[in-house]
């Protein structure tokens, strides 16, 4: 697949993909100001809706998680040339909100624009379908992760896609390079903050991780593999 793997998306595209968006930057946002489109304005602290495929001309636009239990956080910021395409049109809960980080602009455009701006100029059309084969990767990598039932197999299941994809060699131990915080984790693998502090703890008090000097290594990457497969599969041993 194109980019980057699913892990290194950041929590902010990774949530707005479970909230319903496909996002996605525009090379030249100007190229779109030909089309008959409609102009958006949103004020400081204002919760902008998105029903529409809908870029960023002007100002900042925060990504806030809806946590519950705790004050919301920011997972990231929309600038200028970014693109947010909805899925589905939906009245129910995201997960997300966006709010205006302080007076700015939009472009709001039909897919069918959008399209038609992809078939007149081929660094939209790249962009259009970079930006869908990452929307569908993550899509794909959240229904991988519904097949684990319990949060440590999921936890495990993202650490081990780390480990697969960037882990360095070193003494026996594997050292997770550039993984995301917990704050991350907790995103990527579709579980509470907490449950990934509790988890990286008796991992590590099992000897499968060692945590040192701001970094992650795994030290047993077989007892890892099994804590990520093996809590999936109970729901299929039981009905053999």
């Amino acid at each position: 697949m194109a980019g980057d793997p699913i892990w290194r998306m950041g929590a902010m595209r990774y949530a707005l993909t479970l909230a319903g968006y496909w996002t996605m930057r525009l090379p030249d946002p100007t190229l779109l100001s030909l089309l008959d489109s409609q102009r958006c304005s949103f004020a400081p602290d204002e919760v902008v809706s998105v029903r529409q495929p809908t870029i960023v001309t002007r100002g900042k636009i925060h990504v806030i998680e809806e946590a519950v239990g705790r004050r919301w956080p920011r997972l990231g910021t929309f600038e200028r040339g970014a693109l947010l395409i909805p899925i589905v049109q939906q009245s129910t809960d995201r997960g997300v909100r966006l709010i205006a980080a302080g007076a700015g602009e939009g472009l709001v455009v039909s897919q069918e624009q959008l399209l038609e701006a992809g078939a007149r100029d081929a660094t939209v059309q790249r962009a259009l379908l970079e930006g869908l084969t990452a929307a569908v990767e993550a899509q794909f990598w959240a229904l991988r992760l519904g097949a684990h039932a319990e949060p440590l197999s999921r936890l495990a299941g993202l650490l081990l896609r780390i480990a697969e994809d960037c882990g360095v060699d070193g003494s026996g131990e594997l050292l997770l390079a550039g993984a995301p915080d917990a704050r991350e984790m907790s995103v990527l693998a579709g579980v509470s903050r907490e449950s990934v502090v509790i988890n990286l703890a008796w991992l590590e008090e099992q000897s499968v991780l060692r945590r040192a000097e701001g970094r992650l290594w795994v030290t047993d990457i077989g007892a890892l593999r099994h804590e990520a497969r093996l809590k999936s599969c109970r729901k299929a041993d039981i009905s053999l």
